[in-house]
């Protein structure tokens, strides 16, 4: 977010919009662990299936490809808008 936006808010908006980030953030990591421990599991299955069925398994990956660029994606913007508003709470000592 450019430094003279997040300059415009009031102190409470630039409060809530850090509450309202840190909540996101979570939620996006969150769904980032869950499609890796999919992926693992998926892959876990597909190796296990393809020893017992002499190479003929294979391994389903591309469903989860959109869970993980939203959290890649995801994580880098809200990373990035965090550090913007945390800079701009220490500039005002709101800590």
């Amino acid at each position: 977010m450019k430094p003279e936006k997040v300059a415009a808010f009031t102190d409470n908006e630039l409060l809530k919009r850090r509450k309202l980030l840190k909540s996101t953030h979570t939620f996006i990591v969150a769904t980032g662990i869950v499609a890796l421990l999919v992926l693992c599991v998926l892959f876990g299955y597909s190796v296990g299936k393809d020893a017992a069925t002499g190479g003929k398994g294979t391994f389903y990956y591309k469903p989860l490809i959109p869970f993980l660029l939203f959290f890649i994606i995801g994580n880098g913007v809200i990373t990035s808008e965090q550090k913007s508003i945390h800079d701009e709470i220490k500039k005002r000592n709101l800590e």
